[in-house]
């Protein structure tokens, strides 16, 4: 996943061996919000795949629902998008 500045994810490691993972939206240059959170992974590699799997998501999510206003606003059709 190429780096974002809008979303990001951060694994914490807890107590005996269990991992979480938060995912982080820039809210400003100075606050985070967490967006998602998911824990009980077995291993770090199990945690970081679904941090990254959700972040590509997100992602992709904000970039559809930025082209269909776009598209709206210029009174382009926006059926191909879905």
């Amino acid at each position: 996943m190429k780096p974002s500045k809008k979303y990001d994810y951060h694994i914490i490691e807890e107590d005996d061996d269990d991992y979480s993972v938060q995912i982080l939206r820039r809210v400003s240059a100075k606050k985070t919000h967490v967006t998602k959170q998911r824990g009980g992974f077995a291993s770090r590699e199990e945690a970081q795949a679904w941090g990254q799997a959700e972040a590509e998501t997100l992602l992709k999510n904000m970039n559809t629902k930025a082209q269909i206003k776009r598209r709206a606003r210029n009174n382009e059709p926006v059926d191909d998008l879905y």
